[in-house]
């Protein structure tokens, strides 16, 4: 097993297709910070991951003192404090960020217990699907009333909040294709559309060899 050396990358434990590792991927790359990915699936957790943080849940950042960074906004703010070069925390705007913040609380709150049981409901056919959906339409229908104003949520521009939301609408727009292509949101559609054509996402969801079966782990920046 690989052990840390004084000069080593933090260590940056990620799974392929969870929404929290894709929006912490996206932050460390708008952040330009370079991290050592190691890739992992939740059915064979690494007992060196276990070890320093026992909850078990991705995405995670390790430092060389084995300090460690657990969740994945906390991770995106981390990043883009030490280097913002697009400005996604609008630092010269206190009452901006004070707006994405709570835009984002709101995703991760009520929004995703939402679009959790929706999903369920979604899958097993279950009789509250349409009532859960509904539900999650009171979140996506602000989205989409925020995007009549501006090209992005919090104004003209990319924000940490457009970055931190997008795994969910994904999730969201995916449970059902068909409805979400006839529901009535043009304008988060275009939104959703645009950014996972980007350069970002491609970036964001390029894929890695599992840790635990290569013994590799991989050097994520921009320019890998």
């Amino acid at each position: 097993m690989k052990k840390f050396e004084s000069n080593s990358l933090p260590i940056f434990y990620s799974l392929q297709n969870c929404p929290y590792a894709m929006r912490a991927r996206m932050g460390l790359l708008m952040a330009k910070k370079e991290v050592m990915l190691r890739a992992i699936v939740t059915t064979n957790k690494p007992q060196e991951m276990l070890r320093i943080s026992p909850k078990g849940t991705v995405p995670i950042i390790v430092f060389k003192d084995e300090s460690v960074i657990e969740e994945s906004l906390e991770i995106m703010i981390w990043a883009l404090e030490q280097n913002d070069p697009e400005d996604l925390l609008y630092k010269e705007d206190s009452g901006k960020l004070f707006k994405i913040l709570k835009l984002i609380h709101e995703c991760d709150h009520s929004f995703r217990t939402n679009l959790s049981a929706y999903k369920y409901n979604k899958r097993y056919h279950l009789s509250e699907e349409i009532n859960l959906r509904t539900k999650c339409e009171v979140f996506i229908n602000k989205l989409e009333l925020l995007l009549l104003e501006n090209d992005y949520f919090l104004g003209s521009k990319l924000s940490l909040a457009d970055l931190a939301i997008l795994p969910f609408i994904r999730q969201f727009a995916s449970v059902d294709k068909k409805w979400f292509r006839e529901a009535g949101y043009p304008k988060l559609t275009n939104w959703l559309s645009n950014n996972m054509q980007s350069m970002l996402f491609s970036k964001t969801m390029k894929e890695y060899p599992l840790w635990l079966d290569s013994g590799q782990e991989f050097l994520f920046s921009w320019n890998s």
